[in-house]
């Protein structure tokens, strides 16, 4: 089911949207040019553009004033441009990507562009989770139901680290209580047979998986991180600092993930995902390079 904060997002970003008509002149070059001078077309094209404050105001517990004034978005703009963009070039994209009507002490009225809203949001993502945001702007004329599937398998890449954050942690833990070093791998082949049982070691071929961490989906790759996080934190404030009480810990969690995909009539098996985090993380890497080289000399007046 769609994450109904994602549907009002849409809408309000989708109604607050302008289309506005801009001439650009085109020149053809002469292979003459000192004979036949070069050919200047002018025509009209259509530039999206909303307004900051409407698309600033989809961010949930954002403070606004930080990111209106002009010297703020020209840094952000020119952060995320193609990195062999010419210095004066990457200096006016705030005129080109930036239409000030009015400032007051309180807030900025301008129009923006839609690589530089897609920028402001990769920004605000360092703190606020605007994933919905970024994919809204990439790509227009999108239905929202392929923005959140988008969404979903991005969520992967912070899940994984996460994971990985932790799996640290556990090591470290596992250091304390363990001599040998390659015991650690046989714990975390515990913790993958205690969330999928049978299913582990049988002839559906779930062991081919090197890492299984990098093909659980967007559903079962944050329970585990959380899990593992649970586990950090809960042995850590526990009096008994000893490996069978770790186990303990480790068995309550796994067992925790499978009632919940039980009580949902699916199992751990079910949500993994035939498409690794990496190839995710490629894949949106491909789309945003894309993306910017398309948009980056869009101008809005």
């Amino acid at each position: 089911m769609q994450d109904y904060s994602y549907q009002n997002i849409f809408d309000t970003l989708n109604s607050t949207k302008q289309t506005k008509s801009i001439a650009r002149e085109y020149i053809t070059p002469s292979l003459w040019p000192k004979k036949i001078p070069n050919q200047t077309t002018t025509a009209n094209t259509g530039t999206d553009v909303w307004l900051l404050t409407d698309v600033l105001g989809t961010v949930k517990n954002l403070e606004t004033k930080d990111y209106q004034s002009s010297s703020t978005i020209g840094n952000i703009l020119r952060e995320y441009a193609p990195a062999n963009m010419l210095p004066n070039q990457k200096f006016e994209l705030v005129d080109n990507h930036m239409h000030i009507i009015k400032v007051t002490d309180e807030s900025m009225t301008a129009e923006i562009s839609r690589y530089a809203a897609w920028a402001i949001m990769k920004e605000i993502g360092k703190h606020n989770n605007t994933t919905f945001h970024q994919e809204y702007f990439m790509y227009p004329n999108q239905e929202s139901n392929a923005i959140v599937a988008r969404v979903n398998e991005i969520s992967r890449i912070d899940a994984r680290e996460k994971v990985k954050t932790y799996k640290k942690k556990i090591d470290g833990i596992l250091g304390t209580l363990i001599n040998q070093n390659y015991q650690f791998g046989k714990f975390y082949i515990l913790l993958y047979t205690w969330l999928f049982p049978k299913e582990y070691n049988s002839d559906n071929n779930l062991q081919n998986y090197s890492h299984i961490t990098d093909y659980m989906n967007h559903k079962l790759l944050p329970l585990y991180a959380n899990a593992l996080e649970n586990i950090v934190n809960r042995y850590n404030n526990s009096q008994n600092k000893t490996y069978n009480n770790l186990y303990t810990i480790s068995l309550n969690e796994m067992l925790s993930i499978r009632k919940h995909f039980a009580d949902a009539h699916d199992s751990p098996k079910q949500n993994l995902s035939f498409t690794p985090v990496k190839n995710v993380i490629a894949d949106r890497t491909k789309r945003e390079q894309t993306f910017i080289n398309k948009y980056i000399h869009e101008k809005v007046r």
